[in-house]
């Protein structure tokens, strides 16, 4: 990229390009790309100038699409990869075990080592998994070799390498041109109100809110300590009691410590609402980080048919299914006036899922509620096409549109635009300017224009699972709060992964968040009845 006249300066502190023979007569520059600038030029009244913005745009999207060269880099071997303090520090350890056999030492890391690696014959990714099987558990084991099949065999889930196909300014330009089709067919969409609905269920809303308390509260102290600065003294169950209001009685099972594919969960009695809750805890660990790396498809049965999820998720519910159903059953069995509520965010609300899918035909009745809720399954197919499963997903939350088959997806829409000059220069004629600027004639032309990029589309690509409901915050006036709104938006409206500057922002998607815009949703719905 810097031979193309693109230049980097610091962790994605600024971004410059010099070369202005593609992007427009003036250079661009964008400074402090992570602080104001970005979260002004979205939503914010203050908005910069086009130029910067389009300048912004690029940092991800590159980001994104070179991870495809990097997987490939390490297909053959990870020591041969371009990743020099990665490379030199596997190489300083391997040269550090010779060292030490040749002076006729044993160091507990070397004899866990067979001897072919200290031969110096096998790869990388054999030692990785050799260390792995010696020094981690069965299940976490596993799953460093599935990550490891996934890497290595990206390109047969359909992404393709761009950057290897295809001249980097070709690239960045498509890039460029695919990210503003995306935004210009999503603005035409939603004015002509193509995809939303208005939602009016005030006592769903209040499920939501008040199961959002829940949901949160699978994280235990550390999740207020970090995102409120509030520390619990007596631990994650005291912290649970102090956030939810039951009692210590009501606690069933908690099991605060997560495994490779089986997260942190909590089952406890609501009984002011007669409701048996299993709360399944997210994203909060290196184990977990595994589960969600697992990323492929799965079928799998149940008595009513053959259903598809996330493999890492249908891992983890099974694990939890095995721990928990025969308390479940107990105390429904004793309970008749209980329903069972399985609740999540992030990767524990798809696992609730799922779970909610295989228990389907055990709990008549069981209902789910999953907040930004990753995607999970096949379109058409449970537990994406349930009825029983209602999941929230806030704006810009990056996972609500990140599966194996959006970059795949993605990969084949940039190479598209490559071989295809014609479109990318009219794309980018077409949309050079706000997509609040632009005439109905120019957006038309990029909405029908996506679609047909869409229609060539043909990976396997997951989506939120059950009836989704959208959150967006719009800010009309600097002088009071944002307008919270609430709709609910068909599978496909998650069909793009799309590109913009905060595309890998993770803050949309931390669950105080959710537990606050659906709290003051509520409040507001309250209020707007008591004036009626």
């Amino acid at each position: 990229l810097e031979k193309e006249g693109i230049v980097f300066c610091g962790p994605l502190g600024r971004l410059n390009v010099l070369d202005s023979r593609n992007f427009g007569a003036n250079s661009l520059r964008c400074n402090n790309v992570i602080s104001k600038a970005t979260c002004r030029g979205l939503n914010g009244r203050r908005r910069r100038s086009w130029g910067n913005q389009r300048c912004i745009y690029l940092i991800p999207m590159i980001v994104l699409v070179s991870l495809v060269g990097i997987c490939e880099s390490f297909r053959q071997d990870p020591i041969a990869s371009p990743n020099r303090s990665t490379r030199s520090t596997l190489l300083s350890q391997k040269n550090l075990l010779e060292d030490v056999h040749e002076e006729g030492k044993t160091s507990r890391l070397q004899r866990l080592l067979p001897s072919a690696w200290r031969n110096k014959n096998m790869s990388s990714w054999e030692i990785v998994e050799s260390l792995a099987s010696r020094l981690l558990s069965v299940e976490s084991a596993a799953a460093v070799k599935t990550v490891r099949t996934i890497l290595t065999q990206f390109g047969d889930h359909g992404v393709v390498d761009v950057f290897k196909e295809y001249p980097p300014r070709d690239v960045v330009s498509s890039i460029l041109a695919l990210s503003r089709l995306q935004r210009a067919s999503q603005y035409y969409a939603e004015e002509h109100q193509l995809i939303a609905k208005e939602f009016k269920d005030p006592e769903l809303l209040e499920k939501l809110a008040r199961y959002a308390v829940f949901a949160k509260a699978a994280y235990g102290w550390k999740m207020d300590l970090a995102m409120r600065g509030r520390l619990h003294l007596g631990g994650d169950s005291k912290a649970l009691l102090k956030e939810t209001g039951i009692e210590e009685e009501d606690i069933i099972v908690a099991r605060w410590t997560a495994k490779t594919h089986r997260p942190a969960y909590f089952l406890v009695r609501d009984k002011k609402h007669q409701r048996l809750v299993l709360s399944i805890r997210g994203t909060w660990s290196a184990r977990d980080v595994l589960t969600d790396l697992c990323c492929t498809g799965e079928d799998f049965e149940t008595p009513s048919g053959t259903k598809h999820a996330h493999h890492g998720m249908l891992e983890a519910a099974r694990g939890i299914a095995a721990d928990v159903e025969e308390e479940v059953q107990t105390f429904l069995n004793t309970n008749k006036d209980y329903q069972l509520v399985i609740v999540g965010h992030s990767l524990g609300g798809g696992v609730a899922a799922v779970l909610g899918t295989l228990w389907e035909g055990v709990f008549p009745g069981v209902h789910v509620y999953a907040y930004g809720c990753p995607c999970v399954g096949l379109m058409d197919v449970e537990p994406t096409s349930s009825n029983s499963i209602v999941s929230v997903v806030g704006e810009g939350d990056p996972f609500s549109c990140l599966s194996l088959g959006h970059i795949a997806e993605l990969s084949s829409a940039i190479a598209h635009l490559c071989k295809n000059e014609s479109l990318r220069t009219a794309a980018l004629i077409h949309s050079d300017s706000p997509v609040e600027q632009m005439d109905e004639q120019d957006l038309k032309w990029c909405h029908e224009s996506m679609q047909e990029i869409r229609n060539q589309m043909t990976g396997n690509t997951m989506y939120p699972p059950g009836r989704i409901l959208y959150i967006s915050r719009h800010n009309l006036n600097e002088d009071v709060d944002d307008v919270i709104a609430l709709r609910e938006m068909p599978p496909s409206y998650f069909h793009d992964l799309r590109l913009h500057s905060r595309m890998l922002d993770i803050s949309r998607q931390v669950p105080t968040m959710y537990e606050n815009y659906l709290q003051r949703l509520w409040e507001e719905t309250c209020a707007n009845a008591e004036i009626e």
